[in-house]
């Protein structure tokens, strides 16, 4: 596990967030999945981090479902998002749900609160 997931792991866990898993990619980055109960809905978060340590892949899964008939709306939806959040991009994907994912340049050595 390199650092900039470690101290991600440990801003998780001082604020009772708990890391439902991390895993080792072929390439060399580590993953760090956790749950995210919100008001409305609960979310998966998966953050990559690459082996140099300098940027993190956040991507958002499952904190909404659209069906077939709703998908014109939530592009609309999506595309709004988009104007208002420069560095996220929102978008349905193939299994119909809407997804959020941000690259973001990093310090390994304060990502743990920047990825929070």
């Amino acid at each position: 596990m390199n650092r900039a997931a470690q101290r991600y792991i440990d801003t998780l866990q001082r604020n009772d967030i708990k890391v439902k898993e991390t895993f080792e990619t072929s390439d060399g980055q580590t993953v760090v999945k956790c749950g995210w109960n919100l008001s409305s809905t609960k979310i998966d978060v998966l953050v990559a981090f690459p082996e140099d340590c300098k940027y993190a892949a956040i991507r958002c899964f499952n904190f909404a479902s659209v069906p077939k008939d709703r998908l014109g709306h939530a592009l609309i939806v999506c595309n709004e998002l988009n104007k208002k959040y420069k560095w996220v991009k929102f978008y349905v994907d193939d299994d119909g749900d809407m997804t959020a994912e941000d690259d973001a340049i990093i310090d390994a050595e304060t990502c743990g609160d920047e990825c929070y």
